[in-house]
């Protein structure tokens, strides 16, 4: 990992910070807009077996 940064390792840190955030917001979206794609989903189902 310390290469990655070229032997910065606050290089190494920011890196690895900055994608633990990314997970975490990624995750966080998700949970929040879990409901409205559930709807969605089942939106689409129900026009699917009209079809």
């Amino acid at each position: 990992m310390l290469a990655l940064g070229g032997g910065k390792p606050w290089y190494v840190a920011l890196f690895l910070f900055a994608v633990s955030v990314l997970s975490f917001v990624c995750v966080w979206l998700i949970e929040t807009t879990d409901e409205q794609e559930t709807a969605s989903y089942r939106y689409i189902r129900e026009q699917s077996h009209e079809n």
